[in-house]
């Protein structure tokens, strides 16, 4: 097996990439190969990847397995390959749930050792583009993953939102708003209802085109395992909701899907014995904030229990925000090579955007303590402060948004 250089020098663009290989690109064989060894920067998932075989006169997809002793290696088994030029056209899908393809040419000599011509093979190499690499790999950015991008981020606010508010509804006390029963189950339906149309969009992402979504096959990778299991809890929760009446049940289910949240995207894929802890203590920080933030925007006016939850959520907010901003400091530089690397890449340029949104927000929690708080305080109307928090409600939106594109933007790492 031979390393390549230029597989390496790719890691700095692509989710994952192929960094060895046997038959390796450009070898000549004096014997068809008995198998197909490919080498990946992150563990793969076999169940959702392919290996074909591509000569002049025909292509076949050989049966893939995964390496029982390494998980970054794919493995697979041709037939007896006759003397003649062939391209090896594989797609993987890491552990960050994102397909990678890619393409390699090697050939096996006739028994004589002279090299068959040489044919144009049908398929051309992978394009150069914004998301191509050294090596002839690609992300292959597609409808599909734009789609999901949006939804993910759509599901993720709303299984946070949910969240926070079961907190403020079940453990932080005062008096609720009104119909805040009701808030719960439709923040509940949402998140089930977007999760699983992320879950949808994300198979199709993760399928080559023109086939049907494997859900069978998906099911056996940890991505898609993860994607069944909290779309699993939040329909626990419409159904504690809904039918056991139990908010706090609904609350530890909506938590545990928080914490599984943790191990989507990047952080399943990059150093995840300390992303994945990050990132899902970022993410119940969020949703405590967004919770209290939500809680305001639809409180009672005018009465003593209002004044009461603004005060108790500006104080619990400087918390989260400390731990928002420090686990975002923390999966930035896990992910980023440094930090030229915020605008010398799309990915770096994203989270200076999502800096952006969290500097706004923080400007909203500022601007609410120190000047709206203490006029509520000293009895004027409360109206401005709920219009405060209506307007840092939708900036939340936008910089869910933004998170759910994040996660489809390869890290420059």
């Amino acid at each position: 097996m031979r390393n390549s250089a230029k597989g390496i020098a790719a890691l700095l663009i692509v989710h994952t990439q192929l960094v060895a290989s046997f038959p390796a690109d450009g070898d000549r064989l004096p014997t068809a190969p008995r198998s197909i060894r490919l080498v990946f920067s992150e563990p793969v998932e076999a169940a959702l990847s392919t290996i074909v075989v591509v000569s002049a006169r025909d292509s076949l997809e050989v049966p893939v397995r995964a390496d029982s002793s390494d998980a970054r290696v794919l493995v697979g088994d041709p037939p007896p390959l006759a003397p003649a030029a062939y391209r090896i056209d594989w797609r993987v899908v890491s552990a960050d749930g994102h397909p990678v393809e890619g393409s390699y040419r090697f050939q096996v000599l006739s028994p004589a050792g002279a090299a068959e011509p040489a044919p144009t093979l049908d398929r051309p190499d992978p394009p150069a583009g914004p998301h191509a690499a050294a090596g002839h790999a690609h992300t292959g950015p597609n409808r599909a993953a734009g789609v999901s991008a949006g939804l993910r981020g759509l599901a993720l606010f709303s299984l946070l939102a949910l969240a926070g508010w079961l907190l403020q509804l079940v453990a932080l006390g005062g008096e609720p708003p009104r119909g805040a029963q009701h808030a719960a189950l439709l923040l509940a339906l949402a998140a089930a209802v977007l999760l699983a149309a992320h879950f949808g969009a994300w198979l199709w992402h993760v399928t080559p085109s023109g086939r049907t979504p494997d859900v069978a096959a998906a099911l056996r990778t940890i991505p898609g395992r993860v994607e069944a299991v909290r779309t699993g809890l939040a329909l626990a929760c419409v159904a504690a909701i809904a039918f056991a009446r139990r908010p706090g049940i609904a609350l530890a289910l909506a938590v545990a899907a928080v914490l599984v949240s943790g191990a989507t995207g990047h952080a399943a894929g990059i150093a995840p014995r300390w992303s994945i802890p990050a990132k899902a203590l970022h993410l119940i920080a969020v949703g405590a904030w967004l919770g209290g933030v939500a809680w305001l925007a639809l409180a009672a006016l005018g009465s003593a229990s209002f004044r009461e939850s603004a005060a108790r959520v500006s104080g619990f907010a400087l918390g989260a925000v400390l731990i928002v901003g420090l686990t975002g400091v923390a999966q930035a530089a896990l992910f980023l090579p440094g930090p030229d690397a915020l605008l010398s890449s799309a990915y770096g340029r994203l989270v200076l955007a999502k800096a952006a949104g969290l500097v706004g927000l923080v400007a909203f929690g500022a601007y609410n303590r120190g000047r709206l708080l203490p006029a509520l305080a000293a009895g004027a109307d409360p109206g401005a402060l709920r219009g405060s928090t209506r307007r840092e409600l939708a900036l939340m939106l936008v910089v869910s948004l933004v998170a759910g594109v994040l996660a489809y933007v390869p890290p420059p790492a």
